[in-house]
């Protein structure tokens, strides 16, 4: 009958569709070292930020995850290759790779392993002139992603992982060396705001205060609010000061106010 007949056109051209899909995801794997040996006599400007030659955000996307892309920190000679080799493989841990160009050759100069990658930023987070390299993951159903920040170390040769977050809301202050993090997910999830200062090229936390459900079982209706602080900045992680019933306008006002009181 014609109700059969438009079955199973639909069925086939669902088929053809979905093979096509498959298809597309299984790409060649790039060479990396060809890509770089490339562009070996790469010409990048300081104001060119990021130059991507394979990536999600080339036009040449290689839909497996493969990124790689070439910048300036300084405003000088100095250029660098920042790579993600790794195609989506559950099985080999992914890394994220630093190399300096060195008398016409691209020499590893560090190696870092990194949960995922969706592309890289530059961004002076102190406003010092010497830019640092952020990596950004894949956002999840709230927004919220990892973050991660890299800078080179001219002394020791090579580059430092200064740490991150997992959050899709945050505010780079350079001219105080600061960034400031909300952190909202799921309704189960506590939220959070954290205060962090670029020290040392590294991300240390000044200050945070947490708001959550005191039992997340859809019953209870019953919050608590959590404050820590690491005010000198010598320790990589804030300490607890207190934790008590989150009501009252005075705790509302103190988390909502947070960032423009601190």
């Amino acid at each position: 009958s014609d109700s059969i007949s438009d079955t199973t056109i639909v069925v086939n051209a669902d088929t053809v569709t979905y093979q096509k899909v498959q298809e597309a995801d299984k790409e060649k794997v790039i060479n990396i070292d060809s890509v770089l040996k490339a562009n070996i006599n790469i010409k990048i400007d300081y104001q060119d930020s990021l130059v991507y030659v394979l990536g999600n955000r080339e036009f040449y996307d290689t839909a497996n995850g493969q990124t790689v892309t070439f910048t300036k920190l300084k405003d000088n000679n100095e250029l660098f290759a920042v790579v993600y080799p790794n195609t989506f493989d559950d099985e080999n841990q992914p890394n994220v790779l630093f190399y300096a160009l060195k008398n016409e050759e691209w020499v590893l100069v560090s190696k870092f392993d990194s949960s995922e990658v969706n592309f890289f930023e530059i961004v002076d987070i102190n406003n010092d002139g010497v830019r640092e390299i952020q990596s950004i993951g894949y956002p999840n159903m709230n927004g919220n992603y990892w973050n991660n920040f890299y800078s080179f170390s001219k002394d020791e040769n090579k580059f430092i992982d200064g740490g991150g977050f997992f959050s899709g809301q945050y505010k780079i202050l350079a001219n105080k060396s600061k960034l400031e993090v909300v952190y909202e997910g799921s309704w189960y999830m506590p939220n959070t705001k954290t205060i962090y200062y670029w020290k040392n090229q590294k991300l240390i936390p000044f200050k945070e205060v947490e708001v959550g459900l005191k039992i997340a079982d859809m019953k209870h209706n019953d919050y608590y609010i959590k404050y820590s602080e690491n005010l000198i900045l010598e320790k990589d992680s804030v300490q607890l000061v207190y934790k008590k019933s989150f009501r009252g306008k005075k705790l509302n006002q103190f988390y909502d106010n947070f960032f423009e009181n601190n």
